[in-house]
């Protein structure tokens, strides 16, 4: 590998992640009753489209980094939601 590939490979990974976690909450809040492993699997699959679409040696790792993007973005949106109904329940 050379030091092109890892430069360009770090800017292609932080894109990628800021784009599956937008995409991923963005499905969350607008499908409340969707279970969230449907969510991760999704972007799972598109992580290894991608890789396969960019020819990247590793594959899987871009499937677990896509995985774990998903997982904080609706970990994040499901603390909002309880956040909010303590509040709710706090002020009562």
């Amino acid at each position: 590998m050379n030091l092109e590939f890892v430069m360009m490979f770090t800017v292609y990974l932080f894109m990628l992640g800021a784009t599956v976690m937008l995409v991923s909450g963005i499905l969350y809040l607008l499908f409340k009753r969707l279970h969230f492993l449907i969510i991760v699997l999704l972007s799972m699959v598109a992580g290894y489209i991608i890789s396969i679409k960019f020819e990247v040696p590793s594959p899987w790792f871009l499937v677990i980094f896509n995985a774990i993007a998903s997982l904080f973005a609706t970990g994040l949106i499901k603390l909002v939601h309880y956040a909010g109904k303590k509040a709710e329940q706090l002020s009562k």
